[in-house]
């Protein structure tokens, strides 16, 4: 499923060879292609190989568009990424990963009926594919579907550990006040990504949040704020945070909260 795709790329990326390993792919795609110009339509949908690299130069646009900041190469990297996509469509469609990738790529142009469509698509092939799961989740979250992230991602609860997939369910349950579901599903989100890598950051802050201002329990909050300076000592939310509970007053109306990444 995509997920082999997506830590395929973030591996290279985190040993510092993902250029390498992209140069490597368009390689290998546009030397094989040479070899299928002789080929006929039929034998070329049956080229598993051909494939298997259009999908992979597909999926390494894509996450050339994640890593780069300047907007007009991000818009180029994620152009190119819809055309590649758009010609594994030529092929006989058995593979989750193609309607993700173009799920993905239709999620960031904000082509959100379009994305749902592919989304949908690659899970009826893969039901359990976490990266499908994962934008099918974000995109009802934004639209503010939140039961439909809860009916569709309670069934694997139990047999997806991805935290960032995770966080999702326990915003949709944050948002529809089942307040204990949300904490124990933020627990489970920051157990499985201790080192704050993914959305465990942002689970903890609103964890403690809850403890704050829906439990009204002080000493909660501030111990689930200080996991956070634990990891990323000079966090500035969780620093601020802390102090916002520390002046907390639980029957005032003027608390605020403001739980972002810094």
């Amino acid at each position: 499923n995509t997920t082999a795709y997506v830590f395929y790329f973030a591996s290279s990326y985190q040993l510092d060879k993902l250029q390498e390993t992209i140069n490597s792919i368009n390689d290998e795609y546009y030397d094989y292609t040479k070899e299928l110009v002789t080929k006929n339509n039929q034998l070329l949908e049956n080229d598993k190989k051909y494939q298997y690299l259009s999908l992979l130069t597909a999926y390494s646009n894509l996450f050339l568009y994640y890593v780069n900041n300047e907007e007009k190469v991000k818009a180029s990297y994620l152009e190119e990424a819809l055309n590649n996509f758009r010609n594994t469509l030529f092929f006989p469609a058995s593979y989750s990963s193609v309607y993700t990738g173009l799920g993905i790529v239709y999620y960031e142009k904000g082509l959100n009926e379009r994305a749902i469509s592919n989304l949908n698509k690659a899970l009826s092939i893969t039901p359990n594919d976490p990266i499908a799961l994962e934008y099918y989740a974000k995109l009802q979250n934004k639209l503010q579907n939140y039961q439909l992230t809860i009916s569709k991602l309670e069934k694997f609860k139990n047999l997806i550990e991805y935290p960032d997939l995770l966080f999702l369910l326990g915003y949709a349950y944050e948002m529809t006040n089942e307040i204990n579901k949300a904490i124990d599903t933020y627990n489970l989100t920051y157990k499985l990504d201790p080192k704050l890598l993914g959305n465990g950051y942002i689970a903890l802050l609103r964890l403690g949040d809850i403890y704050l201002t829906q439990k009204k329990d002080k000493e909660k909050a501030i111990q689930t704020y200080n996991l956070i300076l634990q990891v990323i000592p000079d966090s500035i939310a969780a620093k601020t945070k802390i102090e916002e509970a520390k002046n907390f007053n639980p029957n005032s109306t003027e608390n605020k909260s403001n739980t972002k990444k810094k």
